[in-house]
């Protein structure tokens, strides 16, 4: 399944297999729909709106289970493997850990707008990332910053681990991919390739599998080896990029089209 919201503020989800919609949700009735993302085990979904909402849904119930509203629109939101915590990033230069189990919301502070996010799978550390270049790295139970990733000359557009927690990938303005070793604090691999800017990243579960998005262009690499194996042109810039768990499907949204691609 995939879920899909629109700028009147409903979500959508769909049925991969069939193209049909199995739900729609009443969303956000103030602004459009901005992030969305799946529980680890696909019974819940987390959105973040325009009404500068952040709602868990549970799906089998079709309604809300909780909600926090904050000082700013979310421009990203990651939800840890565990399915507790919750990261959320705003251009209001903070962003926020929302734990679902106390319902409580921490902020941290960032130099500057936050564009990404992104929770190891262990979920002891919170990666931000955006106009400051830098990506931050922080303990996600205490909000202490641990260390700073210097590497993009631009904006920093995405985030995302790759198969466990050792490894972050990062994507932005200057059309780079970086995979990063933090535990040694080093570039692992510089993914070249784009001829713009990179703003979107799907990564399969296994990190065998990583997509970078860059307008009309998409490039599909072999995880953490950095090998480029196939490259997908688009007649319209990508508004949304997601993968299955497996690897095996890619999802991409352009508009109010939704186009899926084998990538066996």
């Amino acid at each position: 399944q995939i879920a899909t919201g629109d700028d009147d503020g409903q979500i959508v989800i769909w049925d991969l297999a069939t193209g049909g919609q199995v739900m729609t949700l009443p969303g956000h009735l103030k602004g459009a729909v901005v992030a969305l993302e799946f529980s680890p085990d696909g019974r819940q979904l987390i959105s973040a709106g325009k009404d500068k909402r952040v709602v868990l849904w549970d799906l089998a119930r079709r309604q809300q289970q909780a909600s926090i509203e904050l000082k700013d629109v979310a421009s990203d939101l990651h939800l840890a493997q565990s399915g507790r915590l919750v990261a959320i990033g705003s251009k209001g230069k903070e962003s926020w850990l929302w734990d679902l189990k106390t319902n409580r919301l921490r902020a941290v502070k960032n130099p500057d707008d936050v564009l990404a996010v992104a929770i190891s799978p262990d979920g002891r550390v919170l990666a931000t990332a955006g106009q400051a270049k830098q990506i931050v790295l922080w303990d996600a139970a205490s909000g202490r910053q641990l260390k700073g990733l210097s590497g993009h000359s631009g904006d920093v557009r995405a985030l995302a681990f790759v198969g466990s927690s050792r490894y972050l990938v990062s994507a932005g303005e200057d059309k780079l991919v970086l995979i990063w070793d933090l535990q040694r604090a080093t570039q692992h691999q510089i993914l070249r390739g784009h001829a713009d800017e990179v703003i979107h990243l799907a990564v399969s579960a296994n990190g065998k599998r990583l997509v970078s998005g860059a307008e009309k262009m998409l490039i599909a690499w072999d995880g953490l080896q950095g090998r480029e194996l196939r490259r997908y042109r688009l007649e319209k810039g990508a508004d949304l990029l997601a993968m299955t768990p497996d690897g095996r499907t890619l999802v991409v949204g352009r508009g109010k089209q939704l186009s899926a691609y084998r990538l066996e």
